[in-house]
């Protein structure tokens, strides 16, 4: 039976059709691996981002309440810190008795 035409025809086709359906379901898995993974990423970029932005504000606001009008270059500098020197500038400006010593330790970042 096994050597007859009738037989490997069917076999190829039941092969091909394996193949076509197990290639199917192969992408529509890899599409919602990728699709999920994607969201994934772009979430916590999006949490990470936005914790940094509100980071930027609180410092800017604090200094602003500390010393006054700010130079606009200070924005720049303080958007260029990682979130790690971010929080620890907010805890040094809070911490700073008086506008000298937040002046001070503006200088020595």
């Amino acid at each position: 039976m096994e050597d007859s035409p009738t037989y490997q025809i069917i076999l190829e086709q039941g092969v091909e059709r394996g193949r076509h359906e197990g290639l199917v379901q192969g992408l529509e898995q890899g599409l919602e691996q990728g699709l999920e993974q994607g969201l994934e990423q772009g979430l916590e970029q999006g949490l990470e981002q936005g914790r940094h932005e509100g980071l930027v504000r609180a410092v800017t606001a604090l200094l602003r309440r500390k010393l006054g009008e700010l130079p606009e270059r200070m924005g720049d500098g303080l958007c260029a810190l990682d979130i790690p020197a971010l929080e620890a500038l907010l805890e040094a400006v809070m911490d700073a008795p008086d506008p000298a010593s937040v002046r001070a330790l503006l200088r020595r970042r």
